[in-house]
């Protein structure tokens, strides 16, 4: 279905537990992106949980603007915006890995109480490819919401190794890599009609270096700001 890759689905989604609450399957075709998830009671072996809520997304092309920050700033970048926004969150651990051919960036967010009960943890990697022909990351995201007491399950183990071993990166059309470039443009373009009208988009410093940040990847005179933190 994806343009960019294949992979196979973790099995904990193939599966139709029992008592099963909730599930879904959605793919963005514009952002070339599949979201999964699943909620209900859960067994497997000595292992149950009776709320655990699972989900994972594959996303190809984000819209997010993430993706307009380059390679040697994107780790300090997603920190810095984690420390800014209450929202998204810190990550409590950076590693940067190579998992077959992709230079990833792992972000782990650690088991920390949820505020509708029990606990969440979630898990995101950001890849750089050389097969497809596009230079934008591609990013997996995984979570896991457990009830109190639970021990929850390895999400390396369960979701991110069946995904990379299963991955099938797909060289791309220019007709299809030429779409994503336009979509890029359009969004730099609108960057900077919000940076010159005084717009902001999230949060961000008050000099406004997060905006000047994805400003400089996007090819306009900007230098490129300190952003503050240290990984």
């Amino acid at each position: 279905m994806m343009q960019r890759f294949s992979f196979d689905i973790p099995q904990i989604f193939q599966r139709a537990p029992c008592g099963v609450t909730s599930g879904g399957f959605d793919y963005d075709k514009e952002a070339d992106a599949v979201y999964i998830g699943t909620a209900g009671v859960f067994q497997s072996g000595d292992f149950e949980s009776h709320t655990a809520r699972y989900s994972m997304s594959f996303v190809s092309n984000a819209r997010r603007l993430d993706t307009l920050v380059g390679r040697e700033t994107f780790s300090k970048y997603i920190l810095a915006r984690g420390v800014h926004s209450p929202e998204l969150g810190r990550p409590d651990k950076i590693e940067k890995v190579l998992v077959g051919d992709n230079d990833c960036d792992r972000y782990s967010y650690l088991p920390h109480k949820s505020n509708v009960g029990g606990w969440v943890e979630k898990i995101e990697y950001w890849c750089w490819e050389k097969q497809s022909g596009l230079s934008i990351p591609f990013h997996v995201e995984v979570s896991q919401r457990q009830e109190q007491g639970s021990d929850g399950i390895d999400m390396e183990k369960e979701f991110i190794r069946p995904f990379f071993d299963s991955l099938v990166v797909n060289h791309m059309s220019s007709v299809e890599i030429e779409s994503v470039q336009k979509n890029r443009q359009r969004i730099c373009e609108d960057q900077k009609n919000r940076f010159d009208e005084n717009r902001m988009s999230g949060d961000d410093y008050p000099d406004r270096r997060f905006f000047r940040t994805r400003l400089h990847y996007c090819g306009y005179d900007f230098p490129l700001p300190d952003l503050g933190v240290n990984l």
